[in-house]
């Protein structure tokens, strides 16, 4: 029995999925394996529409940042960089880690390499982090030239970049232990 002929005998797919959990369809398709087949198909769908897809982290402010990755960095004795691939609503769509080098020595990292994974994954806007060793967060100026930089040749591609966020450790004098490029004026 062909696709056009089951959906004229069934008034809906619903009720070919039914026939075939229930064995009935057996009989209305020549071929036990077509059956059997179709009864599999059926049954991933099912799994399919229960299934419970984890929500992804939203990623709206430095400390959506710093929740998402500050323990991570906390202990990090090499500067370490990842770019956050953000969806169009902020939501963390991937997370992308370079090799610990530092931004402060200027070959290791170009703008093109932040933004090819940028482009490759289509990202709707992205997102920068590091860290400081030092654990104080204050930006150089190489990091918000840097960041400026970015920012320009991102906004370009039609990528904006929602912020530079530097973490580092929290101390009594400075309770934030991460600082936000954005929050600061620089983009």
């Amino acid at each position: 029995m062909s696709a056009r002929q089951l959906s004229k005998k069934f008034n809906s797919i619903r009720d070919i999925a039914i026939s075939a959990r229930n064995g009935i369809l057996e009989t209305e398709i020549s071929s036990r394996s077509a059956a059997e087949k179709l009864k599999t198909v059926f049954q991933l769908f099912e799994t399919f529409e229960q299934e419970q897809v984890p929500d992804k982290p939203l990623v709206c402010c430095p400390q959506d940042v710093w929740t998402l990755l500050g323990n991570r960095y906390r202990l990090l004795e090499l500067e370490q960089v990842t770019l956050l691939l953000l969806s169009s609503k902020n939501h963390l769509e991937r997370e992308i880690s370079f090799p610990p080098s530092s931004i402060d020595r200027a070959p290791a990292l170009r703008p093109r390499d932040i933004l090819r994974p940028a482009l490759t994954y289509n990202a709707a806007a992205i997102a920068l982090v590091h860290n400081h060793p030092s654990g104080d967060p204050t930006p150089s100026e190489n990091d918000i030239c840097f960041t400026q930089t970015l920012s320009k040749v991102a906004g370009q591609l039609g990528i904006p970049l929602r912020d530079h966020v530097i973490l580092g450790h929290p101390t009594t004098s400075r309770p934030r232990p991460y600082c936000s490029l954005r929050e600061l004026g620089y983009l």
